[in-house]
């Protein structure tokens, strides 16, 4: 298989009246992002955004970077996402791109880009994506400080979700709430995860409280950091939020101790593992896991192979895993003769597949 139909063209044909993206003050349904993806696209092309180009993307308004996002997907152009603020990651990006969405440099506006929506329009001709295309760029800041600009194509994008969703189970009827924004794994992740189901993605307007969005929008599946499940597990009860069947939280910083006491309360809490170069993570604690397994990064998910090397560092492999670091010049893909790419991690797979990752400052033991 090397191409795909696009997500949004396809639910557009499956599932037209169904929420899309759901936001504060209004609903945005398949039909209608198919209508504005196809009509950005077009003016993206009138523009002189061609196939390979670069684009910085720092639209401030989260609906329409996405709608901008699959636009130049569809234009077969690569969607660098930006904060949208002045920073070394925007100082990266001009490097880098030729072309710049949004932000505080010029370039073109976002709001010309978007057709006005018909109301009842009907969807496009069919359009698909190649799996290899490159898609996005991320520009990440390291511990050290550095700046690393990963690449994924969208097949990584695609197998990556495609992995997530049938690990943690999202329906047609779903509506997941991220609260890492689209410009960062997270982000990305729960956006082609809500794509590849049909399931609504919702965006809260920025600085809205997770828990009164939680409630608001009745959300079913939620990305959250340590810090956002800490507030939330403090200051609201479970029951509140009848409909919401999992809480994601993806980060080796996360303490066992706050997960037993979410899970204590009633939140349906799924921790797990992952890196900005696996798109849509590496392993999850599943809903059948046993619950000695549940405090730990739990088990590899589909289209993701993983192994720990004799000096007890995590190395991956497979569709999801990234294209390379763009560098002046050049693309460059770290990664040894057999396909695996370290991690930095370190950590141990148990007897019975489950991954555990050490403490940042810990050694495998």
């Amino acid at each position: 298989m090397t191409a795909v139909r696009c997500p949004v063209n396809e639910a557009a044909f499956i599932s037209r009246d169904e929420p899309a993206l759901i936001l504060d003050d209004r609903k945005i349904t398949y039909s209608e992002f198919e209508f504005y993806v196809a009509g950005a696209a077009a003016r993206l092309r009138k523009a002189g955004c061609r196939a390979g180009d670069r684009v910085a993307l720092g639209v401030r308004e989260p609906w329409q970077a996405a709608v901008l996002l699959m636009a130049l997907l569809r234009v077969k152009a690569v969607a660098c996402l930006l904060a949208g603020e002045e920073d070394g990651a925007g100082k990266a990006a001009r490097a880098e791109c030729g072309i710049r969405i949004g932000g505080p440099a010029p370039g073109l506006d976002a709001e010309s880009l978007l057709p006005v929506c018909i109301e009842g329009q009907d969807s496009a001709e069919a359009s698909s994506l190649a799996l290899e295309q490159s898609a996005t760029v991320l520009f990440l800041a390291d511990r050290d400080g550095g700046l690393r600009a990963v690449l994924h194509t969208y097949g990584n994008h695609y197998y990556g979700a495609r992995g997530a969703n049938h690990a943690v189970r999202l329906s047609s009827h779903g509506r997941w709430l991220s609260a890492p924004p689209l410009y960062t794994g997270a982000g990305l992740s729960a956006f082609f995860r809500c794509l590849l189901s049909g399931a609504a993605l919702v965006l809260p307007e920025p600085g809205c409280p997770l828990r009164e969005s939680l409630a608001r929008h009745e959300v079913t599946h939620a990305s959250v950091t340590p810090g956002d499940l800490e507030d939330i597990a403090e200051r609201r009860a479970s029951a509140d939020f009848p409909k919401l069947r999992a809480v994601l939280v993806e980060s080796d910083e996360v303490q066992p101790a706050l997960l037993r006491k979410a899970r204590a309360a009633g939140w349906p809490v799924f921790p797990g593992y992952g890196i900005p170069e696996m798109a849509s993570g590496i392993s999850t604690v599943m809903p059948d896991s046993p619950p000695p397994r549940r405090d730990g990064a739990g088990l590899p998910m589909k289209y993701r192979e993983v192994r720990v090397s004799e000096a007890g560092e995590i190395l991956v492999r497979g569709p999801a895993l990234f294209a390379g670091y763009v560098e002046p010049g050049v693309l460059r893909r770290p990664v040894d003769g057999d396909g695996w790419f370290s991690t930095g991690a370190r950590g141990r797979m148990e007897s019975d597949g489950y991954l555990t990752v050490a403490a940042p400052d810990a050694k495998a033991g």
